[in-house]
This record gives structure tokens, C-alpha cells and sequence, in this order.
């Protein structure tokens, strides 16, 4: 999920958080799901946000992700800052 609330599956960009882009975005999931790159992904989502982005924004996800796949768990990505080690 980006600053501006949009949200994407890998990174592809289905748009702003509403009711449709979490419905294609859980049929992407299930999708990665039946042909996985790697069997042990199967079951897992990581959210990554911007750090810029509110919870507020986030919250819409994580919600839709426990109500329609019955997610549990989820794992949070983060990246490393570009200034780290430099």
C-alpha cells in the first residue's frame, strides 16, 4: 500500500483501496496461490506500506485479507532504507 492508498500484488497496480481492488487483489492471491513460485508461499501474504502511508490506510487490507481468505497471520516486508550503509 502506497502513501496515496493505492494498493498493489507484487507490483502491479490495481488502484485505490475500495471494495473492488481488494476483491482482485484476493483473486491475484488465490491465483499465486494455485501456481506457486515457491510451494512454501502458499498461505502467506506480506504487506509492505510506504512509510508514508496512515494505518488507516493499511487497515482496509489487513481486514479484507482475515474476512475473505481467512488469514490469521500475516507478514509485514520491509525494505531497507537506501541510506543504510552508505
Amino acid at each position: 500500500v502506497d502513501a496515496e492508498g493505492n494498493i498493489f500484488v507484487e507490483k502491479n497496480k490495481l488502484g485505490q483501496v475500495n471494495e473492488s481492488t481488494l476483491k482482485e487483489m484476493a483473486n491475484q492471491i488465490q491465483a499465486a496461490w494455485a501456481a506457486p513460485k515457491n510451494p512454501d508461499g502458499v498461505g502467506r501474504v506480506y504487506i509492505k506500506a510506504d512509510t508514508k502511508t496512515s494505518y488507516g490506510k493499511v487497515h482496509p487490507v489487513l481486514m479484507y485479507l482475515n474476512r475473505e481468505l481467512q488469514l490469521q497471520q500475516i507478514d509485514l516486508a520491509i525494505a531497507k532504507d537506501s541510506k543504510e550503509g552508505s
